[in-house]
């Protein structure tokens, strides 16, 4: 029984390592808890990161995914205001590897958006400008 329990320590450490590993590959999953990623990490689906965005980033409550969930095309909000990133990012490989590349492209897109919509607001009216950004 106590070889049992002695046995049991070492695969509980070993397990910790490997979540430890994966959180300092992708940061963002300090915010979830062990049972959560080892729920993201067990799955093949990638659609089962889902349930867990609000963790991961603050007010995205959702990935848009598109070409039959083998890409992610954009992000949603809690207040369902969207936006499609400028580059379609490609889901293959570890879930903590496309989940870099996503976060990325998160910022990457913004910053484009917010230049943009800075440089709109010179040429159009107020009102037009507001609706359309």
């Amino acid at each position: 029984l106590q070889n049992l329990s002695k046995e049991l320590d070492q695969c509980q450490k070993k397990l910790s390592d490997y979540l430890e590993r994966k959180r300092c590959l992708f940061p963002r999953f300090f915010f979830i808890s062990d049972d959560e990623l080892l729920y993201i990490l067990g799955s093949s689906d990638p659609t089962k990161i889902q349930t867990h965005m609000l963790k991961l980033f603050a007010n995205a409550k959702a990935l848009k995914f598109v070409r039959g969930n083998t890409a992610v095309g954009g992000m949603a909000s809690t207040k369902q205001e969207t936006f499609d990133f400028k580059k379609v990012i490609k889901i293959e490989g570890k879930v903590e590897e496309w989940m870099n590349d996503v976060e990325a492209e998160m910022k990457s897109s913004l910053k484009m958006i917010t230049k943009e919509a800075v440089f709109k607001y010179a040429n159009e009216k107020r009102t037009d400008w507001i609706f359309d950004n």
